[in-house]
């Protein structure tokens, strides 16, 4: 079925890799409360195991799919762990001053 894909399918499961790379590393940015960029790289990882079994399960992948969804997870999630530390962290447990 890869192999009959169209190459917008392809290109969707591309950016879904690359969007829960950097979700996930922002969000673990955010929780971690110390070295959340380790936090985001292990998301990172996560996701690269991911895209390694679904290429093993499904060998059919083009290269220009396979080789970015290998390459690009690290980085992406680096850099939304680098955003989630532009916002601070806001305490919902602490009341605002009034």
């Amino acid at each position: 079925y890869i192999a009959i894909a169209p190459a917008g399918a392809m290109a969707m499961l591309l950016a879904a890799w690359l969007a829960g790379s950097f979700v996930g590393g922002w969000t673990a940015a955010r929780i971690a409360s110390t070295q959340p960029r380790l936090a985001a790289g292990i998301v990172g990882a996560v996701v690269i195991s991911g895209v390694v079994g679904m290429m093993w399960l499904v060998p059919e992948h083009p290269y220009w799919v396979s080789i970015p969804g290998l390459l690009l997870p690290i980085p992406v999630a680096l850099l939304g762990a680098a955003l989630a530390r532009r916002w601070p962290v806001v305490d919902a447990r602490v009341p605002p001053d009034a």
